[in-house]
Formats: C-alpha cells, sequence, structure tokens
C-alpha cells in the first residue's frame, strides 16, 4: 500500500500534475490525522475501560471495608452507650444519697460505666491505600468522594481523645482501687472470671461507704461523664457518615450492574 502511495506521487511530479500532487499531498496529510485520531479514541476508549474496572474494583472493596466499619462501630456503641448510662446512672445515685440501690448494682455502674474505655476501630484500608496512591480521582461520584473525604477527615480531627479518656479511667481505676473488687465482685464472677474469695457483709457495707464518702472519685466521675458523652455523640456521627456511604457504594455498584 505504501509503495503504491509512494509511485502514484512521483508520477504525479513526472508529469508536471501539480495541482493533482497538492490535492493528493493534502488527503495524505488528512489520512495520517484521521489515523492519528483513531489511534488516540482507541487509547481513550481502553483507558476509560480500565479506569471504569480499577474504580469497580475500589468501589466493591470499599463496600467491604465499610461493612465492617459498620459492625465495629455498631458494637462500640451499644458499650459506649452503657459506658454513658452507667456513668450517669453511678453520678445521680452518689451526689443524691440514694441508698437503695444494692452493692451488685454499684459494682455494675462502677465496672461497666466507671472503669470502662470503648474506643471505634473502623476499617479504613482500602481509602488510606486510595489517598496513598494519589488516586481518590477514580472515584466519579462526587458526593460520595465528597463524603469520603469528609469521613477521613472526621477520624483524624475528631473528637475521639483517646489520651484524656484513658486518664481519666486510669485515674478513676486508682481511686476505687478499695472499694471496687469489693463491690464489682459479681461482675468479676458474671463477665470477667470466678474466684473463691467471699466477702462479709462488714466488708461490703465498709466498701459502699468508702464509695459514698470518696468526693475526689465523684469529682473524676463527672468529668468522665462529660468526656464519655461528648465521645458518644461523635461515635454517633461517624456512624452516621458509615451509614450513608454504604448507600452510595450500594447505588454505585447497583448501577455496574454488581
Amino acid at each position: 500500500m505504501l509503495r503504491f502511495f509512494r509511485n502514484l506521487r512521483q508520477r504525479l511530479l513526472t508529469e508536471n500534475k501539480f495541482s493533482m500532487y497538492l490535492l493528493y499531498a493534502v488527503g495524505e496529510i488528512l489520512l495520517v490525522v484521521v489515523g492519528i485520531l483513531i489511534a488516540l479514541q482507541v487509547d481513550s476508549w481502553h483507558e476509560t475501560r480500565s479506569e471504569n474496572r480499577e474504580e469497580t474494583a475500589i468501589l466493591k472493596s470499599l463496600k467491604t471495608d465499610f461493612l465492617q466499619s459498620k459492625i465495629n462501630v455498631d458494637h462500640t456503641l451499644e458499650d459506649q452507650t452503657r459506658v454513658v448510662r452507667y456513668c450517669a446512672r453511678l453520678f445521680e445515685v452518689l451526689s443524691e444519697g440514694d441508698t437503695t440501690v444494692p452493692p451488685d448494682s454499684l459494682g455494675e455502674f462502677i465496672y461497666r460505666g466507671a472503669l470502662s474505655y470503648w474506643r471505634m476501630e473502623p476499617a479504613n484500608g482500602t481509602y488510606d491505600a486510595l489517598i496513598g496512591s494519589g488516586r481518590v480521582s477514580l472515584i466519579k461520584n462526587q458526593t460520595l468522594s465528597r463524603l469520603l473525604a469528609e469521613y477521613s477527615a472526621e477520624l483524624k480531627y475528631g473528637f475521639e481523645d483517646e489520651l484524656q479518656s484513658t486518664d481519666l479511667t486510669t485515674l478513676l481505676v486508682e481511686k476505687s482501687s478499695g472499694f471496687a473488687p469489693v463491690l464489682g465482685k459479681s461482675v468479676f464472677a458474671t463477665h470477667f472470671l470466678t474466684t473463691r474469695r467471699q466477702f462479709t457483709d462488714k466488708e461490703i457495707r465498709e466498701a459502699v461507704e468508702a464509695l459514698r464518702s470518696d468526693n475526689s472519685f465523684l469529682g473524676v466521675l463527672a468529668m468522665k461523664y462529660a468526656l464519655e458523652d461528648n465521645r458518644l455523640k461523635y461515635q454517633q456521627k461517624v456512624s452516621k457518615y458509615i451509614a450513608d456511604i454504604l448507600v452510595l457504594l450500594e447505588e454505585e455498584l447497583r448501577e455496574k450492574g454488581l
């Protein structure tokens, strides 16, 4: 084919048919341009297909991560809600001087409220890797992309103050070391371990009195309650992000036939 066009070009020049040669030359240039455009279009089509496949894989992986995050955060919310409720109840009992609450219940409020700490553990491997690779633009849905960015920022700069919460919990452990083991015996037996140590009624009464008379414990408990209540609100906010993102991921994958 190339030899044919070369011979044609030489014959036109030899026969001094310049106008025909010029027309031929323009046609040859157009043919080359059309060929380049077709090649570029084919390359673009292949690249788009490749990006679509990669986006689909990312969306599926994100869905797996966020489903796991939902499970993890839901469990944390359940435990954190109990911490806040028990801290509030213990503070109410101590500050109002309520003597009707049995020692076992006080132990439950202490160990599963005042001395408990729960931290969220979302699964963020896929999105972190996406940010690290600089390929976030593969996610075409702008609403989904925005929510993912907000969610990531919330986890990074949100309220989840682990240090302050663990410090307050450690301080309450220290302050309750004299009475908590006595009052928490039923908690140990039910939730942690069994023990043959039997406390006398006198020891239990003294432990209750030690708890009720420890104003410093009550003061730290008030700070603990305020912090844990704020942490609960923060965790609920993160949970809402996870739910909204999962809805968008489901919609995107349905549109792709998955």
